[in-house]
This record gives C-alpha cells, sequence and structure tokens, in this order.
C-alpha cells in the first residue's frame, strides 16, 4: 500500500469524496470502515461528521431497545424498553466524530431527547455546528457544548421561556460562539440578545436598544431585516459603531440612507455587504452611483470581497425607464475595489454594456467568483451590446468565476469557427444565466460555450418569444454533447502529444453520433 494512504488526513479526503454519491456513498464508506485497520478510524470520522438528525445515535442501540413508527406524519423514534448505560456506551463511540447535527430528517421522541438533556449521557467534545428545527425544546445542556461555533433555532411559535433558558445559557456555555440564527417572529426574542457575545447573526427586526448595544459590541456579522434607517437612528451617538463588523445584511427603501449609514458606521474590517431593497423603491443609475461612491471611499480596498444588491418583491413599473439602465459609469466606481469576488445586482434594471465595457470589468477584478447583473430570473432588457467575443474575455480575465448571470446578444456570432474562445478558458465556471438574450444558431452558441467554458453545466434562460425558448432548449441539450466531444478531443491530444482541435462547424456534424466515443483521428 502506498505511504500516502498511510496518512489519516489524505484518507478523510478520499472517504469524502467517495460519500458524496448520493446513492451509494454512505455504504460505500462503511465497507471502507470494515477493510482494514488503516481505514477504520478515517472512514467512520467521515461517516459521522454530519448528522442529519439525532437518529443514528440512537440507532446504535441494541435492535430490541428502539422502534420506528409514524407519529403525527413524521417518521419518530421511539423507546421499547428501559435501557442501561452500557447500551449507550455503544452511541458514546461516536459522539466525538460529529461536527454538525441538524436535526430535521427522522424525529426522536421528545422524552428521549428529555433523557439525554437531563442526564448527560451522550456528549459531544468536538460539535462545530447545530442546526435545530424540531418541534422540539433544544437540549441545551447536551448540544451546547464548549466547542460550539454555530447555533441555528427555528422557534416559530414557542413563547419566551424555553427561548430564554436557551440565549441565558449561551454565554458560559458556548465561549466560542461565532454565529446564532434565530427563526421567530416574536419581538420578544429580539431583547433577549441583549446579553449575548458580540459574534452574533439575527433574522428578525431588533428594537432599538438592541441595535444599540451591538453597536456598542464587537459583533462581526450582523443579519436583520431592520431598515437602514433605523441603523442609522440608533447609531446616531456612536463615534465608532460596529467598530469589529465584517459582514453586514438589512433592508432599506433607497440608497440614500444606505450611503448615510456607510459614512457613519465603521467600514475598516467590513468583507459583505447584502442590502435588500423593499417594494416600488428600484433606484435610478445615479443613485446607484452615488451609492457606489460611497463605498469606494469609505470601504477598504483590501478587505472588501462582497456586495449583493437585490430587490425582495418586483412590480415591473420602471423596467423601460432611461433613468434606471445600468452602464459602465454606474459601476465604474466600484472598480476601485480590487478584490471584489461577488457581485450580485438583482435590480428591475436594463443593462447596457458592451464588449470593452465588460473587459474593462474583468480586468479590474481577477479574483471574481459570482458576477450577476440580472433580476430575478425575468430577463435583463436587451440594450446589452455583450457577444460571445465578450464572454473570451471573462474566461481569460476571470479564472476563478463558478457563476455568471448577465444579458448576451447570443445572436451575434463575432467569433472564429476554427476555436472560439482561442485557448481562453474559465475551468470553473459552472452555472450560465442568459435571462431573455436573443439567439439564432444553438449549434454556434453550444459549441462556442462547450470551448470557453468546458466545465459548464447549467444555462437558465427566460426569453419572451418561445421561438428563443425552444432555441435556448436546444443549446442547452446541445451542451453536454459537445462537452464530451471536446473532453475526447483533448484527452486524445493530451494522449498522443499531438494537438487537433474540433472546429466549431466540424462539432456541428457530430451532434446525431455523439454517444459513441470519437474515432482516431488522422492529420
Amino acid at each position: 500500500m502506498h505511504y500516502c494512504l498511510g496518512l489519516d488526513d489524505i484518507l478523510r479526503i478520499i472517504f469524502s469524496c467517495v460519500l458524496e454519491d448520493i446513492e451509494a456513498g454512505r455504504e460505500s464508506v462503511a465497507h471502507l470502515a470494515a477493510t482494514c485497520q488503516a481505514f477504520h478510524s478515517p472512514a467512520l470520522d467521515v461517516l459521522w461528521e454530519a448528522l442529519p438528525s439525532l437518529a443514528p445515535l440512537i440507532r446504535c442501540l441494541p435492535s430490541d431497545a428502539w422502534k420506528v413508527e409514524k407519529l403525527r406524519q413524521h417518521r419518530t423514534i421511539t423507546l421499547e424498553r428501559q435501557t442501561s448505560p452500557e447500551d449507550w456506551a455503544r452511541c458514546q463511540k461516536y459522539t466525538p466524530r460529529i461536527r454538525r447535527d441538524q436535526s430535521s430528517v427522522t424525529r426522536v421522541e421528545p422524552e428521549i431527547v428529555d433523557i439525554l438533556d437531563k442526564y448527560e449521557i451522550l456528549r459531544f467534545p468536538n460539535l462545530r455546528y447545530v442546526g435545530w428545527w424540531q418541534s422540539g425544546v433544544l437540549p441545551h445542556r447536551l448540544l451546547l457544548v464548549p466547542s460550539l461555533e454555530i447555533l441555528e433555532i427555528d422557534y416559530h411559535g414557542y413563547g419566551s421561556i424555553p427561548l430564554r433558558h436557551i440565549i441565558g445559557a449561551l454565554p458560559s456555555a458556548t465561549p466560542l460562539l461565532q454565529k446564532l440564527a434565530i427563526s421567530n417572529r416574536c419581538s420578544f426574542a429580539a431583547m433577549l440578545l441583549l446579553g449575548l457575545p458580540a459574534a452574533l447573526s439575527t433574522y428578525f427586526i431588533l428594537p432599538d436598544n438592541a441595535l444599540q448595544h451591538l453597536a456598542r459590541s464587537s459583533v462581526r456579522e450582523l443579519c436583520s431585516k431592520n431598515d437602514a434607517k433605523d441603523l442609522v437612528r440608533c447609531t446616531a451617538n456612536d463615534s465608532s459603531p460596529f467598530a469589529q463588523l465584517h459582514c453586514i445584511s438589512f433592508q432599506a427603501v433607497n440608497l440614500a440612507d444606505c450611503s448615510q449609514l456607510f459614512e457613519r458606521i465603521s467600514t475598516g474590517f467590513l468583507e459583505s455587504l447584502t442590502i435588500g431593497l423593499v417594494v416600488g423603491s428600484t433606484p435610478a443609475d445615479i443613485a446607484i452611483e452615488k451609492f457606489f461612491e460611497t463605498l469606494k471611499r469609505r470601504c477598504s480596498v483590501a478587505v472588501f470581497k462582497s456586495l449583493s444588491i437585490h430587490e425582495l418583491e418586483s412590480e415591473f413599473e420602471v423596467w423601460d425607464s432611461p433613468s434606471h439602465i445600468i452602464k459602465l459609469s454606474t459601476i465604474k466606481p466600484l472598480l476601485s475595489l480590487k478584490n471584489l469576488e461577488v457581485l450580485c445586482m438583482e435590480l428591475e434594471c436594463r443593462t447596457e454594456l458592451g464588449n470593452s465595457d465588460m473587459e474593462a470589468i474583468a480586468k479590474a477584478w481577477p479574483n471574481m467568483t459570482k458576477f450577476d447583473l440580472g433580476f430575478n430570473e425575468s430577463g435583463w432588457g436587451n440594450a446589452s451590446q455583450l457577444t460571445l467575443e465578450g464572454l473570451v474575455s471573462l474566461a481569460k480575465h476571470w479564472r476563478n468565476l463558478q457563476s455568471l448571470s448577465l444579458s448576451i446578444k447570443s445572436s451575434i456570432i463575432d467569433v472564429g469557427l476554427e476555436r472560439p474562445g482561442l485557448g481562453a478558458t474559465c475551468e470553473k465556471l459552472i452555472f450560465l444565466d442568459v435571462g431573455d438574450s436573443l439567439i439564432e444558431d444553438p449549434h454556434l452558441v453550444a459549441a462556442f460555450l462547450s470551448d470557453v467554458f468546458p466545465n459548464l453545466r447549467t444555462i437558465m434562460s427566460s426569453p419572451e418569444d418561445e421561438e428563443s425558448q425552444e432555441l435556448w432548449q436546444q443549446a442547452k441539450e446541445l451542451l453536454p454533447v459537445f462537452s464530451n466531444v471536446r473532453k475526447q478531443e483533448r484527452a486524445w491530444a493530451n494522449a498522443n502529444a499531438t494537438v487537433f482541435l474540433w472546429p466549431s462547424h466540424h462539432l456541428r456534424m457530430l451532434t446525431t453520433s455523439l454517444n459513441r466515443p470519437l474515432p482516431p483521428l488522422v492529420h
């Protein structure tokens, strides 16, 4: 056996890849755990790293101690007899390997959870994440452990007493907690956050006293449904509010309020910003540009990486307005933030960007991984002047791009047929959304995309006319076929040390025989 297979870290990586197989992954890793002593511990680590619920642990009890039955429309594990410490010792063998518990699939009878919580029969010394979305109260003595970093709770419909106990236990029980998410519309829940450690994320509207407390703390992440005006009002008396903030998400009626907020809060550590615009508040392009000027002035070039602005709902009121068109001048202030990796602008605005515009954008942000200039999967209008040739620039400069959403004039074929990308490829792109982009030749488009984005898996489109819908559907069906041809071509060229590249017009002729391997190439 190769000496690398004696290293547990390498084996865990290999077994994690095996586990990704949806149908047979878990069974395969279980077989690997039983293969030899060297594989046993790393394979068990992978198998038990993340639990869908507490049910797998309960199943480790003797078979006569439990059963699964349907209670209130849910598959639930119940006890058949009284258990002993020896029974539970079989479960304790696996708990140190568990890093994530996500109690949402097969449910466990509340009585069992109460027993585990009350008598602390099981211990989870390495637990990092808990997601509790069951109807029962979170067993805090069981799952709130010193190693916990992320806690997500759904307490919809519950009163304040259970939640107060949970939150009251957090400061001492979970000193390493970095993120708390509570899905609860009850206003009382926000009041209980005042005594929490600084690392905090919430998903409801916070009252003013909670916001004021957080502004003076060293909170790193704040996600709430508060309006920007709330944050402006609650930071009025602080000299340097949110001094340690790394990530912030909030709602707004207009971007002017957002600019005012960013003039006030500390932004030196800010990495990520998400703004949800309420209904009917689509900003004009000049308002967007002014807000971007504020970000340029206030955010750190070295630190800021992610910006997302989206409308919470659509009314299609300003779709054709000449004052609501995103142009290069609109985005230009952001180009100075050189480390931007994510830009999502899902607004009710058309885009008016050409090939040279996109090349300037691509050169400014070499680390881009997700670029989205769209609107709720409904298209971007046909003002865009970006053609297939413009996508070559993106492939050339954005080597880490994984997701791309923007309108293109794919009806204009302005690339060479011999090798569309002239060698420029982006191998990490797997998702492309073209909105209502026009198309005329699905064969050439699919051939182009398979060359420039060889690992592209998904194309989304939403054209208005039926003909374009049908043509894009053809391109989607042809893409994986052409991609397989490209892979065979490259594999053959590498094996024979002689480069021969199938031209796009040859690929069109291969569409009727693409389920067979390519024949040897003679030249």
